[in-house]
């Protein structure tokens, strides 16, 4: 087989080393926050999710295990749970100052490494992450629950 031509299974391949790498640099460059609770500081700050369910939702995490994340980080001062007044069932979430400042520091270390893993690709580092998140939202199905997306896989 030629260095050009690739086989079924190498794009799975090479998706999971990228996501393992990334996993890696993000637990040595953000030592104040985890993967999850950045995910979900960064989607409150930058996509304003109109609940928590919407939230959720976003990040593919099960409402359940969503609630004992969010009340983590209530306990922690950084988001807190803000009742919606046309629906007192709903939550918004939003960010203290505190998860401010905690997501401003993890995402500047975020943004260094993410530009180092991206950094061989010279002028197409822009287009290729632009290319997955586009391929990240066509696969990602709403609502789709965290477990039945593992069983899919």
């Amino acid at each position: 087989m030629s260095k050009d031509t690739h086989a079924p299974g190498d794009f799975g391949w090479a998706v999971a080393t990228i996501l393992r790498e990334y996993q890696l640099r993000f637990e040595e460059a953000v030592d104040c926050l985890e993967i999850r609770p950045f995910q979900v500081l960064s989607t409150v700050a930058h996509r304003d999710p109109a609940n928590q369910q919407a939230l959720g939702i976003h990040l593919g995490i099960d409402r359940t295990v969503l609630t004992y994340l969010l009340d983590r980080l209530v306990a922690d001062g950084l988001v807190e749970r803000v009742p919606i007044p046309t629906d007192r069932r709903a939550r918004r979430i939003i960010l203290t100052d505190a998860g401010r400042d905690a997501l401003t520091r993890a995402e500047s270390r975020v943004a260094a490494f993410e530009a180092d893993m991206l950094a061989s690709l010279g002028a197409d580092a822009a287009q290729a992450a632009a290319l997955v998140q586009e391929l990240a939202a066509a696969v990602r199905r709403p609502g789709l629950r965290a477990c039945e997306a593992m069983e899919e896989l």
